[in-house]
């Protein structure tokens, strides 16, 4: 379908057209290129961050961390005579409060309205229009429609730029 086409068909779209096909791409915004995981929830049973880049228990009174999985009793001399527990495998680091962990990333939520894909934050397609159904960046009549209109774009690209 032309571009044309598919904005009389009841599509709402910014339309590009390869090969006489159309790939309309939902509208967009930019949320940045995201962060890594820096963070323990302290609220969480693993609130301390350990040496690397992982979150564990506090340790017991009177014990403590080695910077990893171990408590260690506050003395450890002589050799030989502490009194060492392991605090578990621990858990991993987190995205601040407020932020959205997708991809291993950390990003502003999106506005109402959008979803989250990386970067990306994707309209949400209108449930009561005549594309209802979300294929990521497209809204489709049906989940076979999507499908069909993903493997089109995605096989007619290589060409586009070839």
């Amino acid at each position: 379908l032309s571009c044309a086409e598919l904005l009389t068909a009841g599509y709402d779209c910014h339309c590009t057209c390869i090969d006489a096909q159309a790939a309309c791409w939902k509208p967009w915004l930019f949320r940045g290129v995201g962060a890594p995981p820096r963070e323990c929830d302290t609220s969480s049973p693993y609130p301390e961050r350990g040496s690397g880049v992982l979150c564990y228990q506090r340790c017991a009174e009177g014990y403590r961390s080695d910077g990893a999985s171990q408590c260690h009793k506050a003395s450890l001399w002589p050799p030989g005579n502490a009194s060492v527990y392991s605090r578990g495998s621990g858990a991993d680091l987190g995205c601040a409060h407020g932020a959205e962990l997708d991809a291993g990333l950390c990003y502003a939520p999106c506005p109402p309205g959008y979803t989250g894909a990386g970067p990306v934050c994707w309209r949400d397609c209108d449930e009561r229009s005549s594309t209802p159904i979300n294929g990521g960046a497209i809204c489709c009549s049906s989940a076979r429609e999507c499908g069909e209109r993903v493997i089109g774009m995605a096989t007619a690209v290589p060409f586009v730029f070839a």
